[in-house]
């Protein structure tokens, strides 16, 4: 067995040494851990307190504390559409401020893969990142996206395979 970060094994939980699925924690110390961030993020609150670093503050999260989850989102997007290539697959535009992440259009798929649907961008990046960046999802800039979720096909694909309408 492997052993995790912590000096556990990583089928045992680092707080109570209970049986795991492969997590550092089990799922009662997990819920445990939960409601303890809760609790204490709400006293911080009523106490007029950051809720992440707990120094006093007027709003519920620092500038310092805001600023530093604002860079880390950043830097785990930009590593993210970095590793599908950086630029629109459709037209080059390179301007990170107007890429997305989008999962590839399989033509002729009877379903999609449900994976990454509803999900909070932060998380998804972060979840690709953990899996080491898997295949199904590319790099598009929000008009080209947009026009593929309104018409099927952007207009910069519609040009190539139609020379004629240019």
């Amino acid at each position: 067995m492997a052993i995790n970060k912590h000096g556990y094994t990583s089928d045992t939980c680092m707080n109570c040494g209970r049986p795991t699925e492969g997590q550092t924690r089990c799922k009662a110390c997990m819920a445990m851990t939960a409601r303890a961030n809760k609790a204490r993020r709400g006293r911080y609150r009523a106490e007029g307190r950051c809720t992440i670093c707990g120094t006093p503050s007027p709003t519920p999260n620092c500038d310092r504390c805001r600023t530093r989850e604002r860079n880390s989102k950043q830097a785990v997007r930009n590593e993210c559409l970095e590793a599908y290539g950086g630029r629109c697959g459709c037209c080059g535009e390179e301007h990170a401020e107007f890429l997305l992440l989008s999962r590839v259009v399989v033509p002729g798929a009877v379903e999609q893969q449900s994976v990454g649907d509803h999900e909070v961008p932060k998380r998804m990046y972060a979840r690709l990142k953990k899996e080491g960046y898997p295949p199904g999802f590319q790099v598009l800039c929000a008009n080209c996206n947009l026009a593929v979720g309104l018409y099927g096909q952007c207009p910069h694909q519609a040009a190539a395979t139609n020379p004629v309408n240019t």
